[in-house]
């Protein structure tokens, strides 16, 4: 999908939202679109609001890990995993995105020098 398409998709539930500005789905989705497009602190501010809305909608919270996976957070992203994970156990999203957080921060445990300084190649 390209960057017009995304933004189209973004348009949508910003219609949905003008019209009901409580809709928790609408943010999630939105923020999903926002991680499409490559914009996660806009993803992040959509599926916060989202989870402040719906505390314990568990797709807002995995996809919020998604974005922090994104931005290099991996702790925030497997706090966020985890949280989706208790409250949806069976939510293969929050169960992937949290295998990613975690290979990701055992690779920069392999490249530190023991100091949590990463060693240059």
């Amino acid at each position: 999908m390209d960057t017009s398409a995304h933004d189209q998709v973004i348009e949508s539930f910003a219609v949905v939202l003008r019209i009901d500005p409580d809709c928790s789905y609408a943010y999630c989705s939105r923020g999903v679109a926002y991680i499409a497009k490559g914009d996660y602190l806009r993803a992040i501010a959509d599926l916060d609001r989202a989870i402040e809305l719906e505390p314990n909608l568990a797709l807002a919270y995995a996809n919020r890990g998604a974005a922090y996976l994104h931005l290099g957070d991996f702790d925030q992203a497997l706090s966020d995993c985890d949280e989706a994970i208790r409250l949806e156990p069976r939510l293969a999203a929050a169960h992937y995105n949290r295998g990613l957080a975690l290979a990701a921060k055992s690779d920069l445990a392999q490249m530190s020098d023991g100091r949590g300084e990463v060693l240059s190649a």
